[in-house]
């Protein structure tokens, strides 16, 4: 252990990964220097990645809606972890219905430690609404690079079609997503 680094809960967690504090949130950027907007599809599941560099603990996930969704519309947002070959499995966190029908942050209070890791923050919507969102630039292809056919676009996330409800127990199959992916925040304690 050097000087930087701190033991939190049996782990050792280097300094930088320990800024901030209860007013910080994280999102899915791997060298993000802008944040955009994303009009999600209705009924149709995202997941971004998002690394833990070592044990932390979150007590609020959060979006920001940029354009309201029409009255009634819902989304739930969430946590996966990994399935072991770079894609969402299993489901740790639901959200419980948001109200997406104004503008603003959205957030619901949690508690959760998660270890060293890949997780998957993701979100699902009712019906058509506009969120914040990491740009193309801020791309997660690290994680996901680009698909067989070594086309333009790196990966930044995945999706699957999902009729809006309590989000799955398992993610199931996922096509790969380019372009901008959904920002789902987590507020580190």
């Amino acid at each position: 252990m050097t000087d930087s680094s701190v033991r939190i809960d049996g782990d050792f967690c280097p300094e930088r990964f320990r800024v901030g504090g209860s007013t910080r949130y994280f999102t899915s950027g791997i060298g993000a220097t802008a944040l955009t907007t994303l009009a999600l599809t209705a009924n149709r599941l995202y997941a971004a990645p998002f690394f833990v560099p070592c044990v932390q603990s979150f007590d609020r996930i959060a979006i920001n809606v940029t354009t309201a969704g029409a009255a009634g519309t819902l989304a739930r947002i969430g946590i996966y972890y990994d399935n072991g070959a770079t894609a969402p499995g299993e489901l740790t966190l639901d959200s419980g219905d948001i109200a997406v029908n104004a503008t603003g942050v959205k957030q619901v209070n949690i508690s959760i430690s998660l270890s060293m890791r890949l997780i998957w923050l993701a979100i699902v919507a009712s019906a058509a609404v506009t969120i914040r969102a990491l740009a193309v630039g801020s791309s997660n292809a690290v994680y996901l690079g680009n698909n067989s056919s070594l086309g333009a676009a790196w990966g930044s996330h995945y999706y699957a079609a999902f009729a809006y409800a309590p989000l799955p127990a398992a993610f199931g199959a996922v096509t790969f997503g380019t372009g901008a992916a959904p920002a789902v925040f987590l507020r580190k304690v």
